[in-house]
């Protein structure tokens, strides 16, 4: 029925436009209320993926801040390497105590400026020299017996020796000295004489 100034009935046209308007506006309905749960799960999406940006950001933020922790401690600990090194350095360099690095034949594998006094030799020299060559020769004996006792010491054993060693200008010079058996340490490997 139509209404109007008089009620009259539909025509089968009328009525076929009618039921394709009212399918019109069902469909209306339904492609809003679809687009509504569209938007709803884009914005659960949205909130998911935020979260999980803040959540890596977090912890990028966290292993950014522990790299930057580690990297200066790390430049603290080279900055205190350099320094004791340059430290030492300057100890064994203007020292007036001779200091040698021996291996388990008496030969030199280090030697301090300090030893030019004492032989009248540059270090440089004495490298891979036995320094029983400078040792008198009636001393040579007692001291190459001291420096076997210690070779056969456990790491860090100390023992004393004393006796007389030639200089190059043909002086003879006394010397009393400490040895430290340092050949098990793999960054001394030797006798450390002082």
């Amino acid at each position: 029925c139509v209404l109007g100034p008089e009620p009259r009935q539909l025509t089968a046209e009328e009525a076929r436009v009618l039921r394709q308007l009212a399918d019109l506006v069902v469909e209306e309905l339904e492609l809003r209320r679809a687009a509504r749960q569209l938007e709803t799960r884009l914005q659960e999406t949205r909130d998911v993926l935020e979260r999980r940006e803040l959540q890596h950001s977090g912890e990028f933020l966290a292993v950014t801040a522990d790299l930057q922790r580690q990297i200066a401690e790390r430049q603290r600990t080279e900055r205190a390497l350099v320094h004791t090194e340059r430290f030492f350095t300057a100890l064994i360099q203007t020292g007036l105590d001779v200091v040698l690095v021996l291996d388990p034949e008496g030969r030199a594998k280090f030697a301090s400026p300090s030893v030019e006094h004492m032989l009248g030799l540059p270090p440089e020299v004495l490298m891979g020299q036995s320094v029983f060559d400078y040792i008198v020769p009636e001393d040579r004996g007692a001291t190459r017996s001291a420096l076997m006792r210690l070779v056969e010491r456990e790491t860090g054993a100390q023992d004393g020796v004393s006796g007389r060693m030639m200089h190059r200008d043909g002086s003879i010079r006394t010397f009393e000295a400490i040895g430290r058996n340092m050949l098990a340490d793999p960054d001394v490997e030797g006798m450390v004489i002082n």
